[in-house]
Order: C-alpha cells, then structure tokens, then sequence
C-alpha cells in the first residue's frame, strides 16, 4: 500500500510541475530583452519547457534594439538532460504575420536568423518540437558584421566587442592557406576549408579572451595574428599567429577525453596553442592575449566541416576596439498646450558619417550629419530615436533612445453632417475614435457632450448654430477647434384662415376667405359644397344655406416638404347670417368657454358629440343648450374631438353636417 501511495504522489507532482506553462499563446508571451541595452540572453539547459501547453508550443515576444537577431533553441545536445527533439522556430512580426527567416536545424538544435528587423519594433517567437520537452533557449540581437571577407585583404574591421551571429560560412576565399604554418595546418589538406577574417586595432592596453559558439555540432578552427601597427597581410605568417585552435572536439571519446565543439581564449588557461585532432589536455580553450594599442589584429575562423552552419562570438577582457562611439540625447523643448518638439544631439566620437532616424510620424524621417536636429511627432507614444556612428573601414555603432513624445492632437473631423434640417429631423455628428483621445463638444442652448458622436433632436428651431468640437489627451493637451454649423431649421406650415362675406342675399353668399398661415407656399382649399380653390386668398359664391366644413390645405415645397391642415365650420343661414368656429377653451374666463352652433331657418336641430373612439359624450336638442367640453360632469383633455348636426329646414329640407372642434385650454 505504501508503495502504491507514493508512486500516485510522484506522478501528480509531476503533472503539476508541467501545468504552469502562461506562456502557451501570444498574448501571454514570455518577454525578454526587456532593457534597451539588453542585447544578449541564454537560459539554462532545461529552463523552458512545452510540457504542459494545449498546443504543444511556447512564445516568446522581444523589442529589436539592433537590426538583426539569431534565436537559438537547445534539446538534448553534448549531455544536455533538456528533452525537447528537433525544435521548430517560427518568427512573428505581430501574432497573425509570419515572417520568412532562415532556419537551421542539427539534430536537436536549431537556429533561426533573420536580418533587416525595425528597431523598436516588437517582434514574437514561437518553439515546439517533434515530442513536448526541455530546452535551452539564446537570443541574440546584434549589428550584423559587414562586408565579411574570407581573406586578410578582405576582412571585416569590427568597431566593438559586441557579440554577434556569423551565418552562412561557406569557401575559403581566392586563398585557401592563409593559416599554413600554424596549428591549424594539415598534412595533404588546405588550411582553410570555410573561413570568415575579421579585423580589430586595440583602442588600449589590456587583455581579451573571447568564445567561439558553433550553429551546429561541427569543428571550428581558428588562428588569431598580431600585424603590428600597419594593416599589411604580407605579416600573415606562422611567426605572428599568437593564439591558434584547431582540436576537432566533437570526435574526442567521451569515456577518456573532454568533449567539445565551443572554442576560444579564457582567462583560466595556459596554453597558447592547441593542435589538431583530439590529443589529451585540450579542451578548445588557450590563454587569453595581452593588446597592445594601436596594434592591428587578425583573427581567421574556419569551419573545417562542410555544413555551411556558422557561430557566435563574443568578447571579453579590458582591452577595447577602435571604432566609431554612437550617443545621442535629446532635450524636450516644449510641452501641450505649446507645440511639443524635441531636440535631438550626438555625444559620438571617432566616426566619419552619422545616419538617424526618429521613429514614427517624425516629422523629420531619416537625416545625415552632425545634428542637432529639431523633431515633431504626429502622434504620441513611444518612439525609437536610432543614431548609427560610422567610420571610413566600414564599421558601425548604434545607439537609440526611447522617447514618450507627446503630439499637439491634431483637430479633429466632423462627419456625419448634412447641409439642411428640417422639424423632426436628428441632427447625427461624430468623430473618428482615437486612442488616448477625450472629446468635447459645445454648442447652441448650453448643448454639451464628452462622447464621440452626438445625436440631437430637431425638435424646435433653436437647434441651429455652431457644434464645435475639441480633442484632447489628458487634462491640458488639446487640439484646435473644429465646427460645423447646422443651418437655420425650416419650420413646417401652419394653416390658418379667417372668412368674411362680400354681399349677402337671400338667394347667393359670397365670402372672402383669407389666408393667414404662414410657412407655406402653396394651398388648397375645400370649400365643403364640393368645390375647391387652390388661391392664396380665394372668394368662393355660396348658392344655398347649410352648415360647410371648409378646410384649407397649406403645403411647403423644396428642402422640407410638409402639409398642415385647418378647417372650420361654417353655417350659413337664409338671411345670409354666417358663423364659423373652430374651437373653444373652457376654462372658465368667460371667453369662447362653450361650442356654439348659431342655428337659424331650422324647425328642428339635434347635436352629438363623439371622442376619437366613437363615444358619444354629448347630445342636444336645445338651440341654447352649447357643449361646454364636459363628460359626465368632469372636464375633458385638450384634443379633437367631432360632432354631427341633424336638422330639418323651414322647407321642410333635411340637414345634416359633421366636422371637428378643438378643445384648448
């Protein structure tokens, strides 16, 4: 029983030591090279793992501060207790853009390179492999070398000790036994087989040991020369090659030699020299040199096995390299509300050109020369300042700074306006949306709003003017105002009449009937005897007695097209006595407080009066008996409301008339 609890314990520590991977998509990826100094990183043998993710995969996610990197991905290599088997590297510009780079793979160690990177850019990473594992993870993010020769006359100068990545090792070059004479020379072979040269004059006194890192699991040889203080390669000879390497590590036995494919000076050893083969004692490893300024180095690589891989080198020691020194600073010269500008200045020294760029929406892009240089950003955030130092043997030096440059917000743009509104419309402004923006708008009536966009209803004339807007980024840095002027709102029509007659007989009425509505253009009349006028101010005959319902149709052509409507009832009698009402307010100030229907020439008269739903909430046989806007003894709300008369004429005709009145109170 004992046994079987601990080996159920053991196997649930282990599924939860694998079940912390946060680095499993590219939201969450790991980040490194975090400084802006921070070039170089390696993790320990077995510090990653992809045990544990859904996918199978981890992410990594770096800044470029140099234009090219080499990322390096490490499985069970040279005793390596990682467990990752043939690492896959993919590179990112964002999490949904790949980008094609050149990857290598050696069994389980692969490498990924890739050039021409933006600096102060964020780029991602993705590794998985073949099963889920361990792994030792390096990235390295440099100035590449330029111009890289494979002979003394066609070296590459270095500027610094910074370390870098050599790719694509492959020939020799139009001399393939440069090294001939010192450890590096073989019986019936070449010297060289796949070489690089690079070049370097100590700035100082002072030592320097370096290490040499192969891509894959080859024999990389090296020789370094002394060429005194002139650049001359006739000095290339056994006599000056100080330091040289060539023990093939990689095929020593492990069970009584020191195996090895990393090569190089250190502080630690003695020796100066180590031969070819695998003889006892070597490690890869002799003493490091003592520079003498002013003097001229050359150190020549050469991959002895044809894989076409390359290595990493990095430097050490108190001894530095001639070269161009790149610094640059910057001064911030005005702050919002005032237009912010920065000033940039090199502190750079031993160069013959400076080239810089400023980062996005710069308004100065890329420049040339001493400086200094007076910039203003389009927009806020950071930005990458990059000033490269060079000199007249081809060597380069960066340097960049990061920059929180505020932008004076540029005013912003209106849409959505239109030249014409009418009563009823809505009025719709809004803004394209800026992150780190605020808005504020202004306008008619105490009109205010913090939104993006503004709806506003047309509701009365006074809707028109000015909305200006203002965009700002934090409390005190604000854009120039931006406006748009909503134009005078066209009212609707409202009809209106009042009528008169001309001539009165017992037989013929004539009545002028005048036009007060106003917002109109055009109008049609019904004169309720089935005639109609379309006047302005029309005179129409009446040919019998009765009780008309005259309505006047007022209607507004152009931009806002509308229709308004008054009508009237007017009664006519046979002595040629007319009365017209519309509406009443009963409100109790003794003024048109009743409907009154002025009735004459009739033997009998009945009135009702109906709501919109058809209730009848009055009705009268008395001439004297006017509604006066009551419901069973309660007061009625303001509305329309109808009525139809019944009649019976002296002639003993049938009358019978229906329209609208008004209650208003």
């Amino acid at each position: 029983m004992k046994v079987i609890i601990l080996t159920i314990l053991g196997v649930s520590m282990s599924l939860i030591g694998f079940t912390q991977v946060l680095n499993n998509s590219c939201s969450t990826a790991k980040k490194l090279l975090t400084q802006a100094d921070e070039l170089n990183y390696c993790s320990g043998d077995t510090e990653y793992t992809t045990v544990g993710s859904s996918t199978g995969e981890v992410w990594f996610t770096f800044i470029a501060h140099r234009s090219d990197v080499n990322i390096t991905a490490i499985g069970p290599v040279n005793g390596s207790a990682a467990t990752l088997l043939v690492p896959t590297i993919l590179l990112f510009q964002d999490c949904g853009n790949g980008i094609y780079s050149s990857v290598t793979h050696t069994g389980n160690l692969s490498t990924l390179y890739k050039g021409g990177l933006i600096i102060g850019e964020r780029y991602y990473f993705r590794i998985s492999g073949s099963n889920t594992g361990t792994f030792k993870l390096c990235l390295n993010n440099y100035t590449p070398v330029l111009r890289v020769g494979q002979d003394c006359g066609t070296a590459s100068f270095l500027c610094n000790k910074q370390l870098f990545t050599q790719t694509n090792v492959t020939g020799a070059g139009a001399n393939v036994n440069e090294a001939a004479g010192t450890c590096m020379a073989s019986p019936g072979v070449n010297s060289e087989q796949n070489s690089v040269w690079y070049k370097w004059i100590a700035a100082n006194d002072g030592s320097l040991t370096f290490t040499i890192t192969p891509s894959s699991r080859d024999d990389i040889d090296w020789v370094l020369f002394d060429l005194g203080t002139s650049d001359d390669c006739s000095k290339v000879r056994p006599a000056n090659a100080i330091r040289c390497a060539a023990g093939r590590g990689v095929d020593c036995d492990p069970r009584t030699q020191h195996v090895y494919t990393i090569t190089g000076m250190s502080l630690t050893d003695t020796d100066i020299s180590e031969g070819p083969g695998c003889a006892d004692g070597q490690n890869g490893f002799v003493k490091y040199v003592d520079m003498i300024q002013g003097h001229i180095y050359g150190l020549l690589i050469n991959n002895f096995d044809s894989s076409g891989h390359g290595f990493t080198i990095e430097f050490g020691g108190t001894g530095e390299f001639v070269g161009p020194n790149a610094k640059l600073n910057f001064v911030e010269n005005n702050t919002c509300p005032l237009d912010p500008s920065y000033t940039f200045i090199s502190l750079s020294t031993h160069y013959s050109n400076l080239k810089w760029t400023f980062g996005e929406g710069a308004s100065i892009s890329t420049t040339t020369g001493e400086g200094p240089f007076t910039v203003r950003y389009a927009t806020s955030g950071l930005k990458t300042a990059v000033l490269e130092a060079l000199n007249d043997r081809g060597c380069e030096v960066i340097d960049t700074k990061v920059v929180t440059a505020l932008a004076k917000p540029l005013p912003p743009v209106i849409d959505g306006g239109k030249m014409q509104y009418c009563l009823g419309d809505t009025i719709r402004l809004y803004t394209p949306m800026r992150s780190n923006m605020s808005f504020q708008w202004t306008g008619p009536n105490g009109f205010t709003s913090s939104k993006d966009s503004v709806v506003i209803p047309v509701d009365a004339g006074n809707r028109a003017g000015v909305y200006s807007l203002v965009a700002a980024m934090g409390d005190y840095c604000k854009s120039a105002t931006a406006s748009f002027t909503v134009p005078p709102v066209s009212e609707k029509p409202r009809a209106d009449f009042n009528s008169k007659s001309l001539s009165e007989s017992s037989n013929l009425q004539l009545i002028q009937f005048l036009n007060t509505s106003t917002g109109a253009d055009h109008y049609l009349w019904d004169f309720g005897d089935g005639n109609s006028s379309s006047e302005v101010n029309p005179t129409h005959v009446y040919t019998s007695a009765g009780l008309f319902a005259v309505y006047l149709h007022a209607f507004a052509s152009g931009s806002c097209p509308d229709e308004a409507v008054a009508h009237t009832a007017l009664f006519i009698g046979k002595d040629g006595t007319i009365r017209n009402h519309s509406a009443f307010t009963p409100n109790g100030d003794s003024t048109n407080d009743e409907f009154v229907v002025n009735v004459t020439d009739l033997k009998s008269y009945k009135i009702r009066i109906f709501d919109r739903y058809g209730v009848l909430l009055f009705t009268s046989s008395d001439y004297a008996d006017n509604w006066t806007g009551l419901y069973q003894g309660n007061p009625l709300p303001v509305g329309v409301y109808y009525y139809v008369i019944d009649g019976l004429g002296l002639n003993g005709k049938e009358i019978s008339k229906s329209g609208s009145v008004t209650i208003l109170k």
